[in-house]
């Protein structure tokens, strides 16, 4: 879970062009839930499931390594 907020919070700075980034960590059905949101510029749909985003991609393989996607 740290490494993909690491890598979440490294995609603010480096595409989002955020000033404000808000973190919740909680825990749901006996799960632990990450969420954060920005007031930045965001990501088109396509792009999220695009092979070519690393960072993207490496989030997803670690959810799924921890069972969570």
């Amino acid at each position: 879970v740290f490494r993909i907020f690491q890598e979440t919070l490294t995609n603010v700075i480096r595409h989002a062009a955020a000033s404000h980034v808000d973190v919740v960590l909680s825990t749901r059905e006996q799960k632990m839930v990450l969420q954060v949101s920005d007031d930045g510029k965001g990501i088109a749909k396509e792009k999220v499931s695009d092979s070519s985003s690393p960072g993207l991609l490496g989030m997803q393989e670690r959810a799924i390594m921890v069972g969570e996607l």
